[in-house]
């Protein structure tokens, strides 16, 4: 009868192991899919989750660093028994949680920790990341959106405020539009533009291609270095010698011929 009872009680121990780990991670998707809670809240609600979650609550403390902020229960302190994990954004380590036991406990899997508790600080992890991911393209959206509103209420200098805004968002695309802009005004007979080009000791293609450099010489470094000069050269240039429309013609279409551009997406 006490051989029978002894694997029941373990069966009713693990599922109430299991249960206490779902609950967990449903507080913490609760927490995640509120659109108005602070970042602070977040951290919070989620040291409470893991410590009602983890298998010996009352020894379980946890700390969450997350960029220059952290966030602790209030008598975490460091011991050799614990666990990590680091929070990514976009594959760059962001923060990290910790999770330490003030006493020894029954050795499992990992140290005093059970393998379910690996999977799920991992899991807790995952989706932390991948809300500070979201919360920073949210926020990239908005400023786009109220840039581009702006854009739409000037009247004039249009192509500047694009200009700007690229240089702020898209550095690979502000360059790519700067380079073909030098090259049209070339290929336009600007003496100004190629002046520019020999000064810098670009060359250019006469079919509106983008302006021509080897990767692989040394003076490459020096040019991406100076770019921020050449961009402001050629487009004084084409400010002398093309109207307000012809110049925003040409980046619109040429954000738009950009496959891989932010901006597209």
């Amino acid at each position: 009868m006490s051989t029978l009872k002894k694997p029941i009680n373990n069966i009713l121990e693990h599922l109430q192991e299991r249960t206490k780990e779902l609950n967990c991670l449903y507080n913490i998707e609760e927490l995640l899919n509120n659109p108005d809670i602070r970042i602070d809240d977040i951290m919070r609600g989620v040291i409470d989750a893991i410590i009602s979650g983890w298998q010996y609550p009352t020894v379980c403390q946890v700390k969450i660093e997350y960029e220059d902020a952290i966030f602790q229960s209030s008598s975490f302190r460091e011991t050799p028994w614990k666990q990590e994990a680091n929070i990514l954004n976009q594959d760059k380590i962001v923060g990290k949680i910790n999770v330490c036991y003030t006493e020894k406990m029954p050795t499992a899997e990992e140290g005093p920790f059970l393998k379910e508790e690996r999977k799920l600080l991992n899991t807790i992890a995952t989706r932390i990341g991948n809300f500070v991911t979201y919360q920073q393209l949210k926020y990239s959206r908005q400023e786009w959106e109220t840039s581009t509103q702006k854009l739409l209420q000037q009247d004039e200098n249009k192509w500047k405020i694009i200009l700007e805004i690229l240089s702020n968002t898209d550095k690979n695309l502000y360059q790519s539009i700067s380079r073909k802009m030098l090259n049209y005004l070339c290929w336009s007979g600007i003496k100004e533009a190629e002046l520019l080009l020999k000064e810098f000791g670009l060359s250019y293609k006469s079919d509106d291609e983008e302006l021509s450099f080897d990767p692989n010489i040394p003076r490459q470094k020096e040019v991406l270095a100076n770019f921020s000069k050449i961009s402001e050269a050629a487009f004084s240039i084409a400010a002398k010698h093309l109207n307000e429309k012809e110049i925003l013609t040409c980046i619109q279409n040429w954000i738009k011929d950009d496959k891989s551009s932010a901006l597209v997406t």
